[in-house]
């Protein structure tokens, strides 16, 4: 069994509704993410409904 590993860019896409986003990573469970993902989704920048993941990396 493959697991993907998600980075919070591709939570927020998800979240945000990206349909591209979502089609893809739905057929491609179990998810795994990391700590600080976790983190940035829930106390960090990434909540800001003006987030640029590309622009804060």
């Amino acid at each position: 069994m493959a697991a993907t590993f998600l980075h919070s860019s591709t939570i927020i896409e998800y979240l945000s509704g990206n349909r591209t986003v979502i089609e893809h990573h739905d057929e491609r469970r179990p998810w795994w993410t990391s700590t600080i993902c976790v983190f940035e989704m829930l106390n960090g920048p990434a909540r800001s409904p003006n987030f640029d993941p590309v622009k804060e990396r």
